[in-house]
């Protein structure tokens, strides 16, 4: 009868064990798709493709002509004087692009955060792509909490504080000193 219950017990183990192993490879497996799914969504998605080649103009923009008004667009007051956008190829104004792009970060590091995303597979993928415009998002963010409190949102957007941690998670090895 003890050898019923050891064989018993030890089926119950097993079986706890397969779960588990089973539970960790399809989180794996689960993980590794959702970094492909915003990668196809980077890169293949015809629409997504025109958000990118606006914000490519935005960051022209903002660094080669010093042209920051962009900001203006994201900041709160009727005392603020915004010139009419023009549209990009997609017609959408660049404060539309702009948005979808700050967003879809946004979106990245949430499932980053909560562990939804193989940081591996999300380096190797997606940080490129950040980079392309991460000294841009880094600068967007710094003269957004430069302007006073007045103007800014009671509560930070939430791509304030995404970009920053993506910024730390995608290029670790660059600090301000470098």
């Amino acid at each position: 009868m003890g050898e019923f219950y050891t064989a018993i017990v030890a089926a119950a183990f097993g079986a706890l064990a397969g779960v588990i192993f089973a539970g960790l490879f399809e989180s794996k497996r689960s993980r590794r798709q959702n970094v492909l799914d915003f990668y196809n969504r980077f890169i293949l998605d015809q629409n997504n493709r025109l958000v990118w080649e606006a914000v490519w103009h935005i960051r022209e923009c903002w660094f080669d002509a010093d042209d920051k008004s962009i900001l203006l667009y994201f900041l709160r007051g009727d005392d603020i004087e915004r010139r009419a956008e023009k549209p990009s190829r997609n017609s959408m104004t660049p404060h539309q692009n702009l948005s979808i792009a700050l967003h879809f970060w946004t979106s990245v590091n949430a499932y980053r955060r909560r562990g939804l995303l193989d940081n591996v597979l999300s380096q190797d993928l997606l940080g490129h792509l950040y980079e392309w415009n991460a000294d841009f998002y880094k600068d967007f963010v710094n003269r957004y909490e430069l302007e006073p409190s007045v103007r800014r949102h009671e509560v930070d957007p939430a791509w304030v504080n995404s970009i920053k941690e993506l910024d730390l998670f995608f290029r670790p090895q660059k600090t301000d000193a470098s």
